[in-house]
């Protein structure tokens, strides 16, 4: 099955080609063929990625081709068995035209998000993301960034002391994070690759040259939340005292007397946790 990807680029940040580029990988995870206008767009040299930070997403580069594009397009879907619609299509022109174009070829129209889109998560991926979800949850209450006392929490004021003292900075910052994660992690959900950077405080100071305040700010940030990290680490590691099963992950606690895992029975898969 040959599937055409369809929805807006203008207005989005990088022309949405990270929402394309999702929807495509979604599609060949499920073998099937898959044309997307990002694709087709970087085949021909066009990247947003190597655009200015600051770049009007509602505009069209110079010497973009919007006709000859068109026409490409339109003759990919040609193509196709079927169309699939990203969030946002109907306000999109040529979202809209494709979708015209499909239904006169009489193709499959699938839409994100709707009934029997074929992407949906299954029931077992959802209780496989909660797992994941519980897990770090487990592990932000045993090593989170608050006290656990009460009366000991209300002297960490984060949204009074925080988040209303910098509402713009934050604001700048997480959009900081966005824009870098789809340059360096196309594709990929938003997260810090951690291990690809740990020059934190040179890189500070080669943006304080710049006068980069935003870049100043997020380095500053990761600088201190990895050192933060480090003492809770060490904190978590002289007094935990939970096992790990070596098959499954499965964890008890410390005070099971017990040497089977409740998830594998029968079998001594205990081993220390490593953090």
């Amino acid at each position: 099955m040959k599937v055409y990807i369809a929805g807006p680029m203008r207005k989005y940040p990088l022309y949405n080609f990270p929402t394309f580029d999702r929807a495509a990988a979604g599609f060949r995870d499920l073998a099937c063929e898959v044309i997307s206008p990002a694709d087709l767009d970087r085949a021909i040299g066009f990247d947003p990625v190597d655009l200015p930070e600051d770049f009007d997403w509602d505009t069209i580069p110079d010497g973009f081709d919007v006709d000859a594009c068109l026409q490409r397009d339109i003759n990919a879907l040609r193509q196709c068995d079927v169309i699939y619609l990203l969030d946002g299509w109907k306000d999109s022109t040529g979202s809209k035209m494709e979708r015209a174009v499909a239904e006169f070829l009489q193709l499959d129209i699938f839409e994100q998000g709707a009934e029997g889109d074929p992407l949906a998560k299954t029931f077992f991926e959802t209780i496989a993301e909660l797992d994941e979800i519980l897990d770090e949850a487990n592990t932000l209450v045993d090593s989170g960034p608050l006290p656990t006392d009460s009366a000991e929490r209300k002297t960490y004021p984060v949204y009074t002391g925080f988040m209303r003292y910098f509402p713009r900075a934050i604001a700048a910052v997480a959009h900081h994070s966005y824009i870098n994660n789809e340059k360096h992690n196309p594709g990929e959900p938003l997260h810090w690759s951690k291990e690809n950077s740990s020059d934190h405080m040179d890189c500070t100071g080669r943006h304080m040259l710049e006068e980069d305040s935003v870049s100043i700010a997020w380095r500053a940030m990761a600088n201190l939340e990895i050192e933060l990290e480090g003492k809770a680490a060490a904190i978590v590691k002289a007094v935990r005292a939970d096992q790990t099963c070596s098959t499954c992950r499965h964890r008890r606690s410390a005070e099971a007397n017990d040497k089977t895992c409740s998830m594998c029975p029968g079998f001594e898969r205990w081993e220390p946790e490593q953090l």
